[in-house]
């Protein structure tokens, strides 16, 4: 199974690495800074150039974000997982995220 990461920050980083680590998993990851992809790649994850590249290839995308503005990007801006998951694909979206988010309301 190809998991896909998308947030490298502060709860982000430690649960994307437990995924590499475990070996069991491919990993593809992105966040808007490379640099914090570092530990990852160390433990044979794969970069993304976007969010759309990363969800393009993955079964599971799971995102580690810190508030509604970058969850509305990544998932319905420019290059955002929405168009480019394959059916049947999932994603879970986790951190600050707001109350109330009816998928009616989106594009």
């Amino acid at each position: 199974m190809k998991i896909g990461y998308i947030g490298l920050g502060n709860m982000g980083v430690g649960m994307a690495c437990c995924l590499s680590r475990q070996d069991v998993f491919d990993v593809v990851v992105f966040d808007i800074r490379r640099e914090a992809a570092q530990p990852q790649l160390k433990l044979g994850a794969v970069w993304a150039d976007s969010p759309a590249a990363l969800a393009g290839q993955c079964d599971v995308v799971i995102t580690s974000l810190p508030g509604p503005p970058a969850v509305e990007q990544v998932v319905y801006g420019d290059n955002g997982i929405r168009g480019a998951m394959r059916p049947g694909r999932r994603s879970a979206i986790h951190g600050r995220v707001w109350r109330r988010h009816d998928h009616q309301d989106r594009p």
